[in-house]
């Protein structure tokens, strides 16, 4: 993923992401990424370096406007008991991020009608 808004070339690789009109009808060869962006990127955690994901990503991701949200899970400190971190774009920025206790369910009316998702990793 490329972002353009920067001054330098930045490419975060996301953990997941989302793509709608995603170009499945060009060859291989001729899909650029840097013409195509997700509307939905995931990140898990690391305990390494959480900073990547919950402040440097968080504003990388600002700056791409057709991601409508971004989902931070951190695992941190229990593994089998992760949470969840959403920010929903509102405008140019994101909104007062949305946070989902282990076991919390989530719901994305706008980006993903229908889709519920369990914060447990055994369900």
């Amino acid at each position: 993923m490329y972002i353009h808004s920067r001054e330098h070339a930045t490419r975060p690789e996301p953990d997941v992401a989302a793509y709608s009109d995603y170009p499945h009808h060009l060859p291989r060869k001729q899909r650029r990424w840097a013409d195509i962006s997700p509307f939905l990127v995931v990140e898990i955690v690391s305990e390494y370096d959480p900073k990547k994901d919950l402040v440097r990503n968080v504003e990388l991701y600002a700056d791409v406007p057709t991601i409508k949200e971004y989902w931070v899970i951190d695992p941190r400190p229990d593994p089998d008991r992760p949470a969840l971190r959403v920010y929903r774009r509102r405008g140019k920025g994101w909104q007062k991020p949305i946070d989902v206790p282990f076991g919390g369910v989530y719901e994305s009316p706008r980006t993903l009608p229908g889709f519920r998702l369990v914060v447990d990793p055994d369900q």
